[in-house]
């Protein structure tokens, strides 16, 4: 399942980060990609804005993230699959998932 994940990822514009996305930086690009491609807890930001948690977010964010939030929710809504994100037990099944899924 993870290549079929990866190729819809890809296909959907993950792996380059385009158009609007490309304003994510590198670095929480690799976040995203860690997180939903190999279940990689990320940092209390994203968690935040996985999880759902506008207050966690914004309470987390710098300030280029902050001003980047609705991109990010963009981002989960149009291209990371839906099971993935919406709440922490969304967020901790899926890296469960995931990791489980890599193991075998």
């Amino acid at each position: 399942m993870t290549q079929t994940i990866a190729s819809a990822l890809e296909a959907a514009g993950m792996v380059a980060f385009t158009g609007e996305f490309a304003s994510i930086p590198e670095h929480m690009q690799g976040a995203l990609r860690r997180y939903v491609l190999e279940g990689i807890a990320p940092g209390h930001f994203l968690t935040a804005v996985i999880c759902n948690d506008l207050k966690g977010a914004v309470g987390n964010a710098d300030d280029t993230n902050l001003a980047l939030l609705q991109t990010y929710v963009r981002w989960f809504y149009n291209i990371a699959p839906g099971q993935c994100w919406g709440s922490k037990e969304k967020m901790d099944a899926w890296m469960h998932d995931r990791r489980a899924e890599l193991k075998s």
